[in-house]
């Protein structure tokens, strides 16, 4: 059995999954996401003001052809950029996501014990 590489987007806690839409999809036309490695930079770049975040776990293979690998200024790899319409069904984990301190610091552990088990939608 292959492992489905994951993308992730972050998201503001309390957000419900059934009324959430990304602001980036009205103003950019995409949703911004990041593979694993690089949600720690992600993390630091954009969300250091805030406590909590939510991570939203997709399977790669659910979101399609409409998942465009992109160059952005601040990055020297690419970002993926999901231009298709927001789906909550596709969400397959979400986890709480705490900063300690004043830098981000995730492993796969972390997220594992505060995965939402039968995601509500």
């Amino acid at each position: 059995m292959t492992d489905v590489p994951r993308l992730y987007h972050l998201a503001p806690v309390g957000v419900s999954l059934a009324t959430y839409r990304p602001a980036s999809l009205d103003s950019e036309g995409f949703t911004h996401l990041s593979t694993w490695e690089q949600l720690e930079t992600t993390l630091n770049a954009h969300f250091g003001d805030v406590e909590s975040v939510r991570l939203l776990a997709f399977d790669a293979a659910d979101l399609g052809d409409v998942v465009r690998w992109e160059r952005v200024a601040t990055r020297e790899d690419r970002m993926p950029h999901w231009y298709g319409e927001w789906d909550a069904r596709l969400v397959r984990e979400r986890s709480t996501l705490d900063r300690v301190g004043t830098v981000w610091r995730i492993s796969r552990a972390t997220v594992d014990d505060q995965s939402d088990e039968g995601v509500s939608r």
